[in-house]
């Protein structure tokens, strides 16, 4: 039997940490610290630790994921589900798998289809939906997320997928949730780019730029656009009415990549 409850030290839990902040912000390579998550790993499985081990599969899927390695991210996450449930409250760690799994999974099948995926996927949602009950100011935004990504899939041209996608926005900003705010607004950009709706997507993608710089993640910041093809003078330039969404860009909170 795997050891759910064995400690593991904050020196490990800070070296995770530090790992996953310096791949938002874009330390470069040869500045970054030198910890080796394969050895981490190893003691781990040697220990039976699964709470260790759920915290390396997660930071794996959140590293993957920012890089936009969406294969291996879904490696990451297929390796927590192996392990299995090891806490019965939603820790913080667990709502943000949750969360992030299910966008993988619902890009993976945008990607190579897979009906597993789009049940696993509409099952974290639905997961995030039960939270929500209880909680909307915690849970909302990433459900209504959840629901215009598994939404946009099964029904792209269903304007359902974009009412969610707007009400996570506003959900998001309304609670200052500054990094989840920048990833509603880039997926929605994507969302109009499939549907050649140029204008709108520019700028999703101008809003997403300011938040992920404005929460420290510069490193994404300038991912969205060099994806894109996009000049960050251009597009901090660009003057687009935003009419679209109910208000402008107003964040009531600027939180760095340590503080989740």
């Amino acid at each position: 039997m795997f050891n759910r409850s064995s400690p593991f030290k904050a020196g490990e839990i800070a070296a995770l940490d530090t790992i996953l902040v310096e791949e938002l912000i874009g330390v470069p390579s040869s500045s970054r610290s030198h910890f080796d998550t394969n050895v981490l790993q190893a003691e781990a499985e040697s220990a039976k630790n699964t709470r260790l081990l759920f915290r390396i599969h997660f930071f794996n899927l959140m590293i993957s994921y920012w890089r936009g390695d969406f294969a291996d991210a879904e490696e990451s996450s297929n390796a927590v589900l192996m392990i299995g449930p090891f806490c019965k409250l939603p820790s913080i760690h667990l709502v943000y798998y949750t969360l992030f799994s299910g966008l993988v999974l619902f890009q993976r099948y945008s990607e190579e289809g897979g009906d597993k995926r789009l049940q696993d996927g509409k099952e974290m949602m639905n997961q995030m939906g039960t939270w929500a009950k209880n909680s909307m100011a915690i849970f909302g935004n990433k459900w209504l997320l959840l629901t215009a990504e598994y939404t946009a899939l099964v029904d792209g041209q269903c304007e359902e997928a974009e009412e969610c996608y707007k009400k996570s926005i506003e959900a998001a900003r309304g609670h200052g949730i500054i990094h989840e705010l920048g990833l509603a607004y880039e997926l929605l950009g994507g969302y109009y780019t499939i549907h050649g709706r140029e204008m709108e997507s520019l700028l999703c993608i101008k809003n997403a730029h300011e938040c992920y710089t404005q929460w420290g993640a510069t490193s994404i910041a300038k991912k969205i656009l060099d994806d894109r093809g996009l000049d960050p003078i251009w597009i901090s330039n660009l003057d687009i009415d935003s009419s679209i969404f109910s208000k402008e860009l107003q964040l009531k909170t600027s939180k760095h990549p340590r503080e989740w």
